[in-house]
């Protein structure tokens, strides 16, 4: 898991291992030091005794702007499936899913992105920011291709056909909890309360093993296949370094290298309390805690 600011809350614990994490206080995010873009890929979390008995967990997938002082599933950014009671969350909706997990539960997580067309390649390296620039959360100029015709209603981000998050239980599938993903670069994230600890697992040996392929015959991959190299047109003391190294995901990387001189300090946005930090469900779906 990274410690990189635009990755993970300040407030977030994560251990010396960087697999081991927790949040003492109300929901707070942090992310992987990698994400993925396209393909079938799978992690594990292995739920740990909390710190507190009021402790609660959201597990899911998220893109860089998703809210790091919120849980998972809190925008449109990201998405996620909450421990007690068992619920799925996206845009600060909640419904019903799949079945509670609690300490000793291992919950595996799969991603699948299909190819993506010109268009959709293109408008997510126009998402990019540059080396040298302040990285702007939240920022997102539609495309031409997806601006709306007339009185059209559109999404606020474009919608990924065919692609899917699913979730298992101790090896056991709970069947798709989205579909229809938004276009975007996901990371595994992890959203805990009160305490909820959990150490992520990503590969390449796991637990409970997913199946081989998903959708068609896709390789489902796990994590640690995933590796960052320094792009060749930039090169720095840095790369001259690490160009010929690729380095493994677990290491805290994903963010852009360094640069001879300080980037400007990352704009977070304003912590929300303890209270605020919770988002609103459907009617049906008790408040998380």
């Amino acid at each position: 898991m990274s410690r990189e600011d635009t990755h993970a809350a300040a407030q977030f614990v994560i251990e010396s291992d960087r697999l081991t994490v927790w949040n003492d206080k109300g929901y707070r995010m942090a992310k992987a030091s990698h994400g993925v873009e396209t393909g079938a890929w799978y992690f594990e979390v292995d739920v740990l005794e909390p710190v507190r008995p009021e402790y609660n967990l959201r597990i899911g997938w998220s893109q860089i702007s998703g809210e790091l002082q919120a849980p998972c599933g809190f925008d449109v950014f990201s998405y996620s499936v909450r421990a007690k009671p068992s619920t799925r969350f996206h845009a600060a909706i909640g419904s019903p899913y799949g079945e509670e997990y609690a300490p000793g539960d291992t919950l595996g997580v799969l991603i699948y992105l299909p190819q993506l067309d010109r268009d959709e390649r293109q408008d997510l390296d126009d998402r990019k920011w540059k080396l040298g620039e302040r990285y702007r959360q939240w920022a997102y100029s539609r495309p031409e291709w997806q601006r709306p015709r007339g009185d059209m209603d559109l999404p606020p981000l474009p919608v990924l056909n065919g692609s899917e998050l699913v979730y298992f239980k101790n090896g056991q599938c709970l069947g798709p909890a989205f579909q229809k993903l938004y276009l975007g670069k996901y990371y595994p994230a992890i959203s805990s309360y009160m305490g909820g600890k959990v150490k992520v697992n990503m590969g390449p040996t796991f637990k409970f093993p997913p199946p081989a392929t998903w959708h068609r015959d896709t390789p489902i991959r796990p994590i640690t296949d995933l590796e960052y190299t320094l792009p060749a047109s930039q090169p720095s003391s840095a790369a001259v370094a690490t160009e010929s190294e690729p380095q493994p995901a677990l290491a805290s990387l994903s963010s852009p290298p360094p640069l001879p001189t300080p980037l400007p300090k990352t704009e977070a946005p304003a912590a929300a309390t303890d209270a605020q930090s919770q988002p609103p469900v459907a009617a049906e779906v008790p408040p998380a805690p």
